[in-house]
């Protein structure tokens, strides 16, 4: 799902961010870059997409398509945040 999160946050945007794409599902597949989903019944209807290390999480792009979505995942984001760091990976800064 994470691909699918990142590909709709570059919908319309300029540029060619596929290089940056490829990066953050290398992250993602390291298990440092997560994405948040939000569903409206069987439709993707927003997400984010950020880079995680320890207990703090960038919000790199989000999307929505329906009035609300992307804040819905920037909250749901910010609240995983709230709960705690993730454990620690190996390699990852203390």
């Amino acid at each position: 799902m994470f691909c699918r999160v990142a590909e709709e946050c570059r919908t319309g945007r300029a540029g060619s961010p596929t290089r940056f794409l490829r990066t953050l599902a290398e992250l993602h597949a390291d298990g440092w870059a997560h994405s948040i989903e939000v569903w409206l019944g069987d439709t993707l209807a927003g997400g984010a997409i950020g880079i995680g290390i320890g207990g703090v999480i960038s919000g790199d792009s989000l999307f929505g398509r329906h009035q609300g979505a992307a804040r819905v995942a920037v909250a749901d984001m910010a609240a995983r945040r709230l709960l705690g760091p993730a454990p620690a990976r190996a390699g990852e800064p203390a």
